[in-house]
């Protein structure tokens, strides 16, 4: 722990890459287009680095250790977070799954968790970012945290009932998701790309608050078809006002 030093930005390994990629689409679709980027919630990137078993372990037997590393991994975030912002990123992401209900506690997603990440927010925040909060699996059980922590954006993935997590943080924060990229967006037909799409709408976008996306992450080898029928289904049935399965126009 002792030998490790917070990442160059500007110089080690792809971070340079990362920072060009943003300052590029920012020249050119910045003011078009948010440009979305960042990282690693500092539990989840201490995990990584430690190795996610002895890094479990760790937050029982070896406290003082886990502490470090989890604050060794937020300053990291705080610092890339700015370059980003700077390089011409608008919203800015931490994904901290690791720290997520179906890996620890609620009790220890707040205790270990959530200090860190108000740090990296507050800090991003400053410098004039929109934050976002990414939870793999069914998030439930923290919900009352990060209506606490209040990000802008909390990501849902595709388990977790998108009308639930609406009445839950009402306007609070921004909702995001989640059509399910594991099986619609990755092999289903076009048509229950659309159906499921629509639906999603349908299920959170009443009130304004609401983005649109898939429930986690798209990788390669998706269906471009399915992508496609996505975005415009998006586009079709995520203008106000909204309309309903049968075509009608509901006045939200």
């Amino acid at each position: 722990m002792d030998a490790l030093s917070i990442p160059d930005v500007q110089r080690d390994g792809r971070l340079p890459i990362l920072l060009k990629a943003v300052e590029l689409a920012s020249k050119k679709y910045g003011k078009k287009v948010a440009i979305y980027s960042g990282g690693q919630g500092p539990f989840s990137l201490a995990a990584e680095i430690r190795g996610l078993e002895r890094f479990l372990m760790d937050i029982y037997i070896n406290q003082e250790l886990a502490e470090k590393l989890i604050k060794f991994a937020a300053e990291y975030m705080v610092e890339l977070g700015e370059s980003l912002i700077k390089s011409g990123a608008h919203m800015l992401h931490l994904g901290d799954s690791f720290a997520g209900p179906e890996v620890i506690s609620p009790q220890n997603f707040s205790k270990w968790a959530i200090p860190m990440l108000k740090r990296v927010f507050h800090a991003w925040k400053k410098q004039g970012a929109i934050t976002s909060l990414h939870i793999c699996g069914n998030s439930s059980r923290i919900w009352q945290y990060v209506k606490e922590l209040k990000p802008d954006i909390f990501e849902v993935d595709h388990v977790v009932s998108l009308r639930s997590a609406k009445s839950f943080f009402e306007s609070e924060v921004c909702l995001m998701g989640n059509v399910d990229p594991s099986w619609v967006l990755h092999r289903a037909s076009m048509k229950e790309v659309e159906v499921k799409t629509r639906e999603c709408v349908a299920n959170a976008a009443e009130g304004g608050g609401y983005i649109l996306s898939s429930g986690c992450l798209i990788m390669p080898g998706f269906l471009n078809e399915n992508l496609k029928t996505f975005m415009k289904a998006g586009r079709a049935y995520g203008k106000y006002p909204v309309k309903d399965r049968n075509n009608r126009e509901t006045h939200f």
